[in-house]
């Protein structure tokens, strides 16, 4: 009887070790409704970026265009996505295009803090003795709650960004800090009921900025086109393409 008291109390204990946290997809991660198979966005003209998913919602390759692709359709330059069988990211290759020499490669260590129940990722460069260049915070529902930045000699931050989210999981507000005197720089989010922002408010020392966004959806709910309008009166027309499995 005892045996089996003390195997029951060492399960909970297993149990109670186990990481409570989630791990978002990239689809998640980039607002993606649907089983998203690649996601173009056309940046200018016919200059695009393509990002293609796995059937589980990892991102594992972005392709990076400098010119439009009716003129060539090789990337200049992309990302490999490498991740664990937990489906934690792992590690991920810059690729240039012909410039092999520039490559990099960076390698992704992850730890787990019960109490705060959230779950950190340290990037560094694949090379001896390196330290950490960037920083990222999860909350245990999978958003980014934090991102650190750091400096050429690895002491200080350069830069930190806090995310904030509401009840739905949407982003509503970013934090832009930086070292010494430089201001704070706070960008508010207004969404639709889709979560994409249709108002972004951009706080400056000197003054705020606005933003107004309007989008045409498929009938998945992600957007084709967007329409952007500053307070200044300039209008930008972005687009995207979706290919689904």
């Amino acid at each position: 009887m005892k045996k089996k008291t003390m195997l029951l109390l060492l399960l909970f204990a297993i149990a109670g070790c186990k990481p409570e946290y989630k791990i978002r997809t990239d689809w998640e991660s980039l607002n993606l409704k649907g089983a998203v198979k690649t996601l173009t966005r056309y940046r200018q003209l016919d200059v695009k970026d393509v990002y293609y998913f796995d059937p589980r919602g990892n991102l594992f390759e972005i392709k990076y265009y400098t010119v439009p692709s009716v003129e060539h359709d090789t990337p200049d330059s992309t990302i490999t996505y490498r991740y664990t069988l937990k489906g934690l990211l792992d590690s991920y290759v810059y690729s240039y295009m012909p410039d092999s020499k520039r490559n990099r490669v960076f390698e992704i260590s992850h730890s787990y803090h019960p109490l705060q129940k959230s779950n950190t990722y340290h990037f560094r460069h694949a090379t001896p003795n390196s330290h950490p260049e960037m920083t990222r915070i999860y909350d245990a529902n999978g958003h980014l709650i934090s991102e650190i930045k750091y400096g050429v000699e690895r002491r200080n931050f350069e830069s930190k960004t806090i995310n904030t989210y509401d009840s739905l999981g949407y982003k509503i507000q970013t934090t832009h800090h930086y070292p010494g005197t430089i201001p704070d720089v706070v960008v508010r989010y207004d969404n639709d009921t889709n979560g994409n922002p249709i108002t972004i408010s951009s706080q400056h020392p000197e003054k705020e900025v606005l933003q107004h966004s309007s989008y045409t959806y498929d009938a998945v709910g992600n957007w084709l086109l967007k329409t952007i309008v500053t307070d200044s009166g300039t209008v930008v027309t972005e687009k995207q393409e979706i290919e689904y499995y």
